[in-house]
């Protein structure tokens, strides 16, 4: 649990190894690992892995709003503007020049133009 590669579900596959009966008991007494994901995630963002920081986020239950905000950069990397947008949406952060360039991109230019105005 200490090392910096701890993982919940590879303590999880452990537990079934040496002990079916208890497996499920005993995870749940271990510390969820979705900051870590998020954080991967993150790193993976800042480096143009896209596809990377996606699998990041994909297994993480209730994202936070960074982790909304981070799917939102993942899919506007991939050219997926439209996801891209519901994702800054959902992350409640003003996120306004994001959405203003997924709408640009989507063509969609008085959207582009609404956010513009609440990014100034």
């Amino acid at each position: 649990e200490k090392t910096p590669y701890f993982h919940k579900t590879n303590a999880l596959l452990l537990a079934y190894e040496i002990d079916p009966t208890q497996a499920e008991g005993l995870c749940k007494q271990l510390p969820d690992d979705s900051l870590l994901l998020q954080m991967r995630a993150e790193s993976a963002v800042q480096e143009g892995r896209w596809e990377l920081a996606l699998s990041y986020l994909k297994p993480i239950g209730n994202l936070t709003d960074r982790g909304y905000f981070l799917r939102g950069e993942a899919l506007f990397g991939m050219g997926e503007y439209e996801k891209a947008a519901d994702s800054y949406l959902q992350s409640g952060m003003p996120a306004y020049d994001r959405l203003e360039a997924c709408y640009r991109e989507l063509k969609d230019f008085e959207r582009a133009y609404y956010y513009a105005c609440l990014s100034r």
